[in-house]
């Protein structure tokens, strides 16, 4: 996992207080999510990443929606 995709991971869990590093499927749509945010943000400033129903809790489903900007991909690059 990049460090793009750690960052979605990460993120996720500290807004939505779900852990998703065990489940392969939501893994490998953030993975794809990932690529598709550098491709964005090669173009612009800004990439969104949208996931609906990435997992669902007993709450309910679970959307992972976020922004990344290019100076916080940056960032995250010299962190890696």
């Amino acid at each position: 996992m990049d460090g793009l995709a750690a960052h979605i991971l990460s993120d996720f869990k500290k807004k939505e207080g779900v852990d998703l590093s065990a489940d392969q499927m939501a893994i490998t749509r953030i993975n794809e999510a990932a690529v598709k945010a550098r491709e964005d943000l090669l173009a612009g400033n800004v990439a969104v990443i949208d996931l609906p129903f990435i997992t669902a809790t007993g709450e309910g489903p679970k959307h992972l929606k976020m922004d990344i900007s290019q100076e916080e991909y940056n960032k995250l690059q010299m962190n890696f």
